[in-house]
């Protein structure tokens, strides 16, 4: 799969994002204008990867600047949908492979034993599926991406009994 271009943003004039456990993450951006930015681009910034989803061009003292509107890289999830199933005295690090199967992200670091059952009674996206296997196990979801040398991306979901530290 081809990697799209992606934006380095070095010097934002103003950015804010948010990394809510178990949820969507999103960052409000702003910088000077710029034509070469689009909505559905890939934009980078601290190493994390994100997809621009609004653009408004506006004038902040004088100066014409672009608010931008990103999701995290994690949204791509929502665009693979995944069959009713039901997993039954599973392990976490196998629920999470499976779930990932036949999209571009795969399971990464996992540590959380034991077994658990899981399961969807519909048709759901892997985000989703995700997020209901975090919930069964009690885990925290992570989703990283990492430049290959050939300038493609690994796509990594972490599921830890803790990501960071509790403040």
């Amino acid at each position: 799969m081809a990697e799209p271009k992606i934006i380095d943003i070095t010097k934002p004039i103003k950015l804010i994002y948010t990394k809510e456990i178990n949820d969507l993450w999103h960052a409000d951006l702003d910088i000077e204008k710029n034509d070469y930015i689009q909505e559905e681009a890939y934009v980078e910034f601290e190493g994390i990867l994100f997809i621009v989803k609004k653009i408004n061009d506006i004038k902040d003292k004088g100066e014409l600047i672009s608010r931008i509107k990103l999701d995290h890289l994690m949204t791509e999830l929502n665009d693979f949908g995944i069959a009713p199933f039901e997993y039954n005295g599973i392990t976490c690090s196998a629920a999470l492979a499976s779930v990932l199967s036949g999209t571009t992200w795969s399971a990464g670091t996992i540590d959380i034993g034991g077994t658990g059952n899981v399961k969807s009674n519909k048709r759901i996206t892997a985000l989703k599926a995700v997020n209901l296997i975090a919930k069964e196990f009690y885990g925290e979801l992570d989703f990283r991406a990492i430049r290959q040398q050939d300038g493609s991306f690994s796509r990594i979901v972490d599921l830890k009994q803790q990501i960071g530290t509790a403040t």
